[in-house]
């Protein structure tokens, strides 16, 4: 049987935009780390939420413009 896993996200989490270009964090969001380049020449930061623990990427493109924050997979 396959395993359903689910993540329990806070209220700041959940209402935060997924790849909206410029958003902000919201105040409980604490980097993880440096930027790292990815394959396709993308950089992104891991940051994680104190209140949920739930892992964010905040993604730059190679000239340095937010793509905005995703989940982690």
């Amino acid at each position: 049987m396959q395993a359903i896993a689910t993540r329990a996200l806070c209220d700041q989490c959940l209402n935060m935009p997924v790849a909206v270009s410029g958003t902000q964090a919201h105040p409980y969001l604490r980097a993880d780390g440096d930027y790292v380049k990815t394959q396709d020449e993308k950089v992104e930061k891991k940051v994680r939420c104190t209140t949920c623990h739930a892992i964010w990427l905040h993604r730059k493109c190679k000239w340095g413009n937010c793509e905005g924050y995703r989940l982690h997979p």
